[in-house]
């Protein structure tokens, strides 16, 4: 089931802007399927903001489910994808977060923080020349 509003929702809600229970619901309600005795029994957070309402999910899905974040698979893809991270290898064993827009503000980098992220991380190198 696509969305066309719950990422929008996300980003809301990350920042700390109230999000109606009654909006969020109608966004996730297709997800919900009854169908001869059987019902969905999982549903694939396949967006990288869903996993920021899981828990609004969670509380307001009208059965329980298996709520599956693709976030970490996303993210070996990415890095695979995306050679143009510098030491991208974390010897100290911390994870870090790379923004290719531009520096994040104050509330992205306390975000980060908060999922023990360093916003400082390496810096992007130059794509090569093709």
């Amino acid at each position: 089931m696509g969305s066309e509003n719950l990422a929008r929702m996300a980003e809301a809600y990350i920042r700390g802007e109230p999000v109606s229970d009654e909006a969020v619901l109608a966004e996730i309600a297709p997800c919900f399927v009854e169908n001869d005795g059987a019902r969905t029994d999982i549903v694939v957070l396949a967006c990288t903001h869903y996993p920021f309402l899981a828990n609004v999910f969670r509380r307001l899905a009208p059965w329980p489910v298996d709520w599956l974040d693709p976030a970490e698979a996303i993210a070996r893809q990415a890095r695979r994808l995306v050679p143009l991270i510098e030491g991208a290898e974390h010897p100290e064993g911390f994870d870090f977060a790379v923004f290719t827009s531009g520096k994040p503000d104050f509330s992205t980098r306390r975000l980060m923080q908060g999922f023990g992220l360093d916003t400082a991380g390496p810096l992007l190198k130059a794509p090569p020349d093709r």
